[in-house]
Formats: C-alpha cells, sequence, structure tokens
C-alpha cells in the first residue's frame, strides 16, 4: 500500500477551509488532510507536528501574511509543496508568490473539475519525486555497499593517471574522511614466474597472497591494501611514521613460508602529492624488475638500489628502452644479450645501410649517457686508443666494427654504473663504521637506529653491512665493543660495570655474557692473564 500524501489547509475564512476539504474526494486520489489552521502561527505549528507534503495556504490571513509565512516554510521544510489559493488575481501577488519558490498559484473560487485535475497531477508528481528519492536511496545503499570495489578502482587510478590535483584531493577525502597528509610511497608485491597449472591456479594464488598482505597489514588505515591491472598486489603507505619496508619484509617471508614462492617487493619514490603516487609506483615496478635479475627474494628500493641521484621515470616497453634500463642497473650480461638483438642484422629482411646502422647506434649512445647522467654521472667518456666513442662510430665502416665498439662501450658502462654503486656503498658503510668507533659509548645505536640516522631503509642497510663487512650489524657493533673493551682493561684499573658503561652496555651481566661469547673467556680471566 502506498504511503497517503500528507496536506494541511491554511485559510482564515472557515467556510473556505472546509470547502476545499470537501471539494473532492481527496482520500480516493490518496491525499490525507492531516489538519487545517486558521493563521500562519497555526499553521507553523502544524508543520512541525505532521511535516506535510503540502500546503495550500492563502495569502491574506492575520499575524503572517500568507507570502510570509510561505518564506518561513521554504527555509523550515524546503521540500514541502506550497500552494498559494486566494482571491487577489494582482500579478504583483503572484510574481512574488513565485520567486519565494511556490508550487502553484490557484484562484478563488475554486472549481471542482479543474480541482480534480489538479489534485491528479499532483499526485503523480510526488508520486515520480518518492520513486526518484527511493532509487537515490538505494543507489546510495548500493553505493556504500560497493565503497571499496570503488576505493579500489580509485586507488588504481592514482597509479597510472595524471588528473586535478583538486579532483583527487576532494575524491581521496571521501573515499578515506580525512585529508591526503602529503606523504605517500608505493611498494609492488610480485610472486616471480611460476608454472601454474591453468588461469585460476593463478588467480588462487594472487588471491590468496593478497589475503596473507592484508592480515600482516591489519586494519590500519595508514596503509592500503589492493592489486593493480596486472595482478601484482600493492601497499600504498600514507604515513611515513608507519615503516612499510618492515611490512613489505614480513610479508615476504609469511608467503615463502605458507605459498613455497619466491617474492620481489618493489618500493618506489616518497611522494606528498596525490598525483605524483604514479611516479613512485612506476619506480617501484622499475625496482621489481631489477628484483628479478637478483637472487632471492628481497625488498628492492628504487632510491636505495637502482638510483644514485633523483630521476625521472622511464619505463621499459621496448627493446631499446629494456637495453637502457639493464644497463642503469649495471646488469651486464642481460645488457649484451639486449644489444645483440638490437644490432643483428636480418638477412632476410631489407638490406640496411651501415650509415643506417651508424645513425642508430649514435641514437642509442646518446640515450644512455642521457640517462646515466640523470642518474648522476659526471664523467661518461669512452675512449680507445685516444678517440671517443663517437668519434670511433663515425670512423667505422662495417657492421662489425660498429657491433664490436659498441660491445665494449656496454661492458665499460655498466662496469661504471657497478663501481659507482659499489662506492656508494662502501662509502655508506665506512662512514656508519666511523660514526660507531666515534659513538661507542652511546647505548641506544642499534641497526633502526643507524638506519634512521643515515636515512636508509633497514633491510637494505643490513644487506650492504654484510655483503661490505662480513658480519651482521649487530655482531659487528658487539665485537668493536668488545675490543675497546679489552684495551680499556689492558691500559686501566676500571670494573667490570664502568668499562661495560664506557663501550655502550648498561647491563654489566649483559656485557660479561657479550665479553666471554667474543673473546672466548672470562673478564676475569682476561685480568689474570695480564
Amino acid at each position: 500500500m502506498s504511503k497517503m500524501i500528507k496536506m494541511i489547509v491554511v485559510d482564515d475564512e472557515y467556510n473556505a477551509r472546509k470547502l476545499l476539504s470537501i471539494l473532492i474526494a481527496w482520500n480516493d486520489l490518496g491525499y490525507e488532510i492531516v489538519g487545517e489552521a486558521a493563521n500562519g502561527m497555526e499553521a507553523l505549528e502544524l508543520m512541525e507536528l505532521h511535516r506535510p507534503d503540502i500546503i495550500f495556504l492563502d495569502i491574506n490571513m492575520p499575524f503572517i501574511d500568507g507570502l510570509e509565512l510561505t518564506k518561513q516554510i521554504k527555509n523550515l521544510y524546503p521540500l514541502t509543496k506550497i500552494i498559494i489559493v486566494t482571491g487577489y488575481s494582482e500579478f504583483e501577488y503572484a510574481q512574488r508568490a513565485i520567486q519565494l519558490g511556490i508550487y502553484d498559484f490557484l484562484l478563488k473560487p475554486l472549481d471542482m473539475e479543474m480541482m480534480y485535475d489538479f489534485a491528479v497531477k499532483l499526485a503523480a508528481t510526488l508520486k515520480q519525486e518518492r520513486d526518484d528519492l527511493k532509487l537515490h536511496e538505494n543507489m546510495r545503499k548500493q553505493l556504500h555497499e560497493n565503497r571499496l570495489q570503488l576505493r579500489e578502482q580509485f586507488l588504481n587510478e592514482l597509479l597510472i593517471t595524471v588528473n586535478d590535483l583538486d579532483d583527487l584531493q576532494q575524491r581521496y577525502a571521501y573515499f578515506f574522511e580525512h585529508d591526503f597528509s602529503n606523504y605517500a610511497i608505493v611498494c609492488a608485491l610480485e610472486a616471480l614466474p611460476q608454472p601454474y597449472k591453468d588461469e585460476e591456479d593463478r588467480l588462487m594464488l594472487g588471491w590468496s597472497c593478497r589475503r596473507m598482505v592484508e592480515r600482516i597489514v591489519g586494519a590500519s588505515s595508514l596503509i592500503s591494501v589492493f592489486q593493480d591491472s596486472s595482478g601484482r598486489i600493492i601497499m600504498l603507505g600514507w604515513n611515513k611514521e608507519h615503516n612499510i619496508f618492515e611490512f613489505a619484509e614480513q610479508c615476504i617471508r609469511s608467503i615463502e613460508d605458507h605459498f613455497k614462492v619466491q617474492v620481489t617487493v618493489g618500493v618506489g619514490i616518497e611522494c606528498d602529492t596525490l598525483n605524483q603516487i604514479r611516479i613512485s609506483y612506476q619506480k617501484a615496478l622499475e625496482a621489481l624488475k631489477y628484483g628479478k635479475f637478483i637472487e632471492g627474494s628481497r625488498v628492492i628500493s628504487f632510491g636505495e638500489d637502482l638510483s644514485l641521484f633523483q630521476q625521472q621515470p622511464q619505463l621499459s616497453v621496448s627493446e631499446e628502452e629494456d637495453f637502457v634500463f639493464y644497463v642503469k642497473a649495471g646488469l651486464k650480461q642481460n645488457a649484451l644479450q639486449a644489444l645483440d638483438s638490437l644490432f643483428t642484422i636480418d638477412m632476410t629482411a631489407e638490406r640496411i645501410s651501415v650509415e643506417n646502422y651508424r645513425v642508430k647506434a649514435l641514437h642509442l649512445i646518446s640515450i644512455v649517457s642521457n640517462e646515466l647522467g640523470k642518474l648522476g654521472f659526471k664523467n661518461l667518456s669512452y675512449e680507445k686508443e685516444g678517440q671517443n666513442i663517437y668519434f670511433l662510430i663515425f670512423a667505422s665502416m662495417t657492421y662489425s666494427e660498429i657491433k664490436s665498439i659498441l660491445i665494449d662501450w656496454c661492458q665499460y658502462m655498466c662496469q661504471l654504473v657497478n663501481c659507482s654503486r659499489q662506492h656508494k656503498k662502501n662509502k655508506m658503510v665506512h662512514d656508519v663504521t666511523m660514526y660507531l668507533r666515534e659513538h661507542i659509548e652511546d647505548s641506544s645505536i642499534s641497526l633502526n637506529y643507524i638506519a634512521q640516522l643515515f636515512n636508509v631503509n633497514k633491510s637494505y642497510f643490513s644487506r650492504i653491512f654484510k655483503q661490505e663487512t662480513g658480519q651482521n650489524f649487530t655482531d659487528y657493533l658487539v665485537k668493536l665493543r668488545m675490543e675497546l673493551a679489552v684495551e680499556l682493561l689492558r691500559d686501566t684499573d676500571w670494573k667490570a660495570y664502568q668499562i661495560a658503561e664506557k663501550v655502550g652496555i648498561k647491563d654489566p651481566y649483559y656485557f660479561s655474557h657479550c665479553f666471554k661469547k667474543v673473546m672466548g673467556f672470562t673478564v676475569q680471566e682476561y685480568k689474570r692473564g695480564l
């Protein structure tokens, strides 16, 4: 049964009110007269009590005239339809009433047939509005139910599109119910290619890995977990204090343990606007790509593993761009294979001139030099027998000469990249070890402390430190402290607890334990041997 249309009649004349009430069979048309009022004050009381859909209103009334009452009703109940019923036919009143937003204007005396037609049309209008409102409410309900799906669609848009910043911020506020905090970083997680039985097997693994990541991240709104268009699992961090690298490492260990697959996570750069997230995503993909060429599951950071300095994003979409990527990553064998593919003459195809071959080589050299320049390399000159690369290419007269020069040049560039990266690693480890020696008394020193102090990812630093020193950071620090302790035991008459504090260990029992473990004998045994 459809809901009745509630209406009230307002007129200072009793007969006028009653006439309107009995002029037609209102109930048969779906109307219910819920009240009558003789003046504006009574009308406002009825409005508050019944919240009617329609009010029939006379203009000329005591206390509050019809036009003033119309204004107040529109302010308080904007959806109520107001129909002015009056004997005043002057245009001025009609014009003022229309400006106030009335629904219609009827003149007395009212005609039964006209009133019937008017009531039928009005009922149809109200029914349509109710249907539209119900549809709107249903759509809002569906929108709320599909909110997570729509948010994931929005997050995927952030990865690939360039949109107006204001628009992105408004949409972000809608989906996350707070403003953007001017920080974001993208992690892309991918299991290395597996011999899937079928597409269902691949999809199930992707879904299971995502559920694993979601459980590790938990209900935190500081990291969004979703999948990109290629099925990679994306972790989008929204807060710098929330260490996304630690979550990434936990995800790798858990997925490996449960699903027995090798997992790599590529981490992009930090960004401070929503329309820069696509750049962080592109660099995360490039780091992910680099991770496929090195053994073992690990977190690869673009800024620490691939780049010496800031660089504009370049995604490989062709053989030429693959070659440039391999040189930038210092992957010599892959670069040589790509170079061989680029400069292999197809004897079945239309013969290419040596000049065109030369132009192609010079183009490639120029691109690589430009990209390495963006990475911070200042001196990229390659010379052989006193001649630079450009002269050598121009002087070459055959395909094989040009290709031979390119191979030597490619090897040189890869070596240059690897030496520079190694130099960066060596310097970082050297600076850390010098810092440890100078601040050995600081008991707060730890792996986390040093990683934050030197503004480097903890996982990356731990890996590099062990590569360079042959020891993990904690063992190195303990050994360094014990070596200093030995010197102090030899050169001073301090007590063990004093030496412990001097080498950055507050607990003397823990100090004794470390001393015995590292040196092979106790503090007392060492003193007796002096």
